[in-house]
C-alpha cells in the first residue's frame, strides 16, 4: 500500500504545484490535469478505491506530446523530458511521464482493496484444499499481482493465518489464485478459484 500512498501523494503535490505556478493563467489545460490528479489522490486517501481509473487517465494524458507547425500540445506536469520523432514541422513523441505506467498494475489492483471477496474452487484439486469456498477481506497490496488478507483457517491440522489473493479478470468469468500461508511451519497451499467482489 505504501507504493500507492507515495504515488497519490505525488499526484496531489504535483497538481498543487502546477496550479500555484499557473495562478495567472487558470485556463491552461494542465490545470485540468492537475485537478484530476488531486481528485484521484483525495479519493484514494478517503478509501474510495473504486475510482482508481481516474489515476490511470491522469497518467495516460501526460504521456504523449504533439507539435504541429508552431502549436504544441503537452499536458505533462512539473518536468517535461521528451522522446519523439520529427516529420517536417511536426513532431510526435512521449514524455518522461511514461515511467508512471509502472504504477498501473498497482492501481488496477487497488479496486479490490478493503473489499470482501468470496471465492469458490475452480478445480477438483482446489476443492480438496478449500472445500466449498471461503470469504475474506483484503487489507493490503503486497506486489503488482497480489493482495493480502488475514484469515483464521485450519486444514489437516495446520493453521493458516495469511492469504494472498491474485485476481485475473476476464469478460466471462472472474478467475484467480489464492495462496494460504501457514502460521508456523508447513508449506503454503495454492488453489485456483473463481471469485466475487462484494
Amino acid at each position: 500500500m505504501n507504493i500507492l500512498k507515495g504515488f497519490y501523494a505525488f499526484a496531489i503535490g504535483s497538481g498543487l504545484f502546477t496550479i500555484y505556478n499557473n495562478l495567472d493563467n487558470l485556463v491552461d489545460p494542465t490545470i485540468a490535469v492537475s485537478i484530476l490528479g488531486i481528485v484521484s489522490g483525495i479519493l484514494f486517501f478517503i478509501r474510495k478505491y473504486e475510482f482508481y481509473y481516474l489515476a490511470l487517465i491522469w497518467i495516460i494524458i501526460q504521456i504523449p506530446y504533439f507539435v504541429i507547425n508552431d502549436t504544441s500540445i503537452n499536458l505533462s506536469l512539473l518536468y517535461s523530458a521528451k522522446f519523439g520523432l520529427t516529420f517536417g514541422s511536426s513532431e510526435i513523441g512521449v514524455n518522461i511521464h511514461v515511467f508512471l505506467l509502472f504504477f498501473a498494475k498497482y492501481l488496477i489492483l487497488s479496486q479490490y482493496l478493503e473489499k470482501e471477496i468470496s471465492v469458490k474452487p475452480f478445480t477438483e484439486k482446489s476443492t480438496e484444499l478449500i472445500g466449498d469456498g471461503i470469504t475474506f477481506k483484503t487489507i493490503d497490496i503486497i506486489s503488482n499481482k497480489s493482495l493480502s488478507s488475514d484469515i483464521n483457517l485450519s486444514l489437516n491440522g495446520i493453521d493458516y493465518s495469511k492469504l494472498y489473493f491474485q485476481p485475473q479478470d476476464s469478460d466471462k468469468i472472474k478467475k484467480g489464485t489464492v495462496f494460504l500461508i501457514p502460521t508456523t511451519g508447513g508449506n503454503e497451499l495454492k488453489a485456483s478459484i473463481i471469485f466475487e467482489k462484494k
